[in-house]
Order: C-alpha cells, then structure tokens, then sequence
C-alpha cells in the first residue's frame, strides 16, 4: 500500500471507517502500546520496534505537527475549528518519496516527515530546518492535547495512522492505538504509573535537554493532561478491554520492554 494511495484517500475526504486493506487479506501484525503523558510509551515503543526489527509509529507525533502549524499561524487552543480547517484544507499530505527503508512525506504547509523504516526517531523539517526537537517543547504539548480532541483532526490523520500498518509489523504508540485505530491489533499494552513517577521521568529528561522546570510544576501538568484525556468526549484515554495492564511505576526500563516483547513472542 503506498503513499500515493494516501494521499487520495486524504484528497477525497474518505472516511477512516471505509479505507484498509480487503477483508480477505491476512493483515501484519500491531502492538498497540497506550497510556497516559509520562508512562513510557514512546522510548518503550523505540526499543521494542527495534527488538523486533518492526516499523514504529509515533501518534503523538501527527498531533504536535498539526500544533506546531496552528501556532505558527497564530491559533491557540480556542480556535479548534480554524485548527480542523488548517488539516482538511492545508495539510493535506502528497507524496514527495518512497523506499523501502524511508517514506518521506511532505505537507503542503512545507513540513516534511522522514518516517524511518526501523524503530529510528522520525524526523520533521520546516522549510528546509529540522523542527524534530521544537515539535516536543512543553507549548506544542499543551496544544496537541486539545488538537487531539478535534474530530476533523483525528478523522484526518487515522487514516494516515493505519497505513503505517506494514510488514514485518508494526509497534504502535499513543493513547487510543489499542481502541480506536488498531482494535484489532495483535497484542495491546496499557502502560501506566504514577503521577509522581511519571512527573519524575519527565524532570530527567527535561534537565538532560537543558530545560529546568520544578517537579511540582510537571505534576500539575501531568495531572491536567490526565484530566482532558480521560474526559474527552472523542477517543477518551483508556485501557482496551483486551489489553494487558502494566504500572510500570516500580520497574526498570530493561523489564518494560522485556515483558512487552515476551508478549509478542507468546502469540501462537
């Protein structure tokens, strides 16, 4: 499936629900790994792909691009509808390139993604600049949250999402893979752990990018990004009934990632 396919489906406004690969056809494999802000899921995810040897797709990361256009465009979280036009009309995704290592996608709003076909970290250029780093600062966070709750948004990108779906497989990651996009995935993980633990996380890796916010402060916004996941109306943050539950609060990063690959290796 290519991503000039894609980019049509995208260009007719096909629904999510109607797009994917004929019924007949043995579809590859997905982990979904949920959870909420702080659990894990993306270096979780990274080194369970490259274990595997899977492809990766970073959910997240689809939202903070959306976010990062809206704020170059001067949106704010208060202008949702104007963020759900910007994606229909603005964004629409066109192939630039493809191989079988990399597909490269470029946005009309002259964002590129390079997704690698490994379990590598995507990479977002800007007019030419890499913006991998500046799609992840705390107020692109803030807005991806509530771009997440648009529906024009999220009907938008589900089907770029799916398309991901390649062989060997695929480790998905984000808050609704197991209940939304993949709810047919072959393994579903919820990770979770504390507020403090997830706050404590956040710190480290804060201060190991030169940044310096409290503890106290990331709680609070962990705490407020709980709150609006959970009680969104669209795609609510939640465990899948099939999935496996993992607080990960008082294990290692090592042990995560062996239980989640032991998962994939009981499947018969």
């Amino acid at each position: 499936m290519g991503w000039r396919w894609i980019a049509s489906v995208l260009a007719r406004g096909t629904s999510s629900e109607s797009i994917g690969e004929p019924r007949s056809r043995a579809l590859p494999p997905v982990v979904a790994i949920d959870g909420p802000a702080g659990s894990g899921k993306s270096t979780v995810a990274t080194a369970v792909a490259g274990r595997l040897g899977w492809h990766r797709l970073d959910s997240g990361l689809l939202y903070r691009i959306v976010a990062y256009c809206a704020i170059r465009e001067g949106m704010g979280a208060e202008q949702l509808q104007g963020l759900s036009t910007m994606v229909r009309d603005r964004l629409r995704m066109c192939l630039e390139s493809e191989s079988s290592a990399v597909s490269s996608h470029r946005f009309r709003h002259d964002v590129e993604i390079q997704l690698p076909g490994s379990a590598e970290s995507a990479s977002v250029r800007w007019n030419g600049r890499d913006i991998s780093s500046a799609v992840r600062v705390e107020e692109v966070s803030r807005l991806a949250s509530h771009v997440a709750m648009c529906k024009t948004v999220r009907d938008t990108l589900r089907p770029v999402q799916r398309a991901c779906r390649r062989e060997p497989g695929l480790v998905a990651e984000g808050r609704d893979m197991g209940t939304v996009v993949f709810p047919d995935a072959t393994i579903k993980i919820f990770l979770t752990a504390s507020v403090r633990e997830r706050a404590r996380r956040r710190l480290q890796q804060a201060t190991a990018e030169g940044a310096s916010p409290t503890l106290k402060s990331l709680e609070r916004s962990i705490e407020d990004r709980d709150k609006r996941d959970v009680e969104r109306q669209l795609a609510p943050l939640e465990p899948a009934g099939d999935s496996k539950r993992m607080d990960t609060s008082n294990m290692t990063f090592d042990e995560v990632v062996r239980r989640v690959v032991d998962c994939v290796a009981s499947i018969p």
